[in-house]
């Protein structure tokens, strides 16, 4: 579709920013997210058709709506280590980040939704599952394990592995485990464990909350 637009000349990318904050002072502000997002664009053109279309295919194999804001939100917490979104921290190294993020990292946060709660528990509608804040750190375990080389599919881990998921999501889910602190705490601990092959942390998740 056609759009209007205007070129603006700069020396530098702040200049522009500048630029692009102040037309949008005037309406509705950007989001955060939207600004990290148009920082990314600005380097890879399609990221956020790419996001849409992992987006629809977390919906097609498992039935739940997971959007691409949550996807990219989600990669912030693997690079930044929070998902609290902030542009003036985005570095050039991050956008290359969140590119490889996107080309490697998405098998297991598919793989959370399709084949655990999918797959182990039938939950097939976002509604079913009311703090979604709380599913990132287990996203972030599966994602690490296959990182490291190790065992990262759902239904491959051991039973007693399994249980420590399963406590952590029930728990997360009726004790309102879904603060920012807790968040970024728990996917910490869930990445530190990763790292070495180790089971889910749910004990020291646990002391944290």
């Amino acid at each position: 579709k056609s759009i209007a637009y205007f070129s603006v000349r700069a020396d530098t990318p702040n200049e522009v920013n500048e630029v692009f904050r102040r037309l949008n002072t005037g309406g509705v502000a950007l989001t955060q997210l939207e600004l990290v997002l148009g920082k990314i664009k600005a380097v890879h053109s399609d990221y956020e058709e790419k996001l849409w279309t992992l987006a629809e295919t977390i919906e097609r194999k498992s039935g739940i709506k997971f959007s691409s804001t949550a996807v990219l939100q989600f990669f912030h917490l693997l690079i930044k280590n929070t998902i609290r979104i902030d542009e003036d921290r985005l570095e050039s190294a991050d956008i290359r980040a969140f590119q490889n993020a996107l080309q490697n990292d998405t098998e297991p946060l598919v793989e959370v939704f399709s084949g655990y709660l999918r797959g182990l528990l039938s939950i097939n509608h976002a509604s079913i599952v009311p703090r979604w804040l709380a599913v990132l750190p287990l996203a972030a375990y599966l994602t690490v394990r296959k990182r490291k080389g190790h065992e990262w599919r759902i239904r491959a881990l051991s039973a007693p592995e399994l249980q420590q998921i399963h406590q952590y999501f029930l728990l997360s889910q009726f004790c309102d485990w879904n603060t920012q602190t807790m968040v970024n705490a728990f996917a910490r601990e869930a990445i530190a464990s990763a790292e070495g092959g180790q089971w889910f942390p749910l004990a020291k998740i646990r002391q944290i909350a």
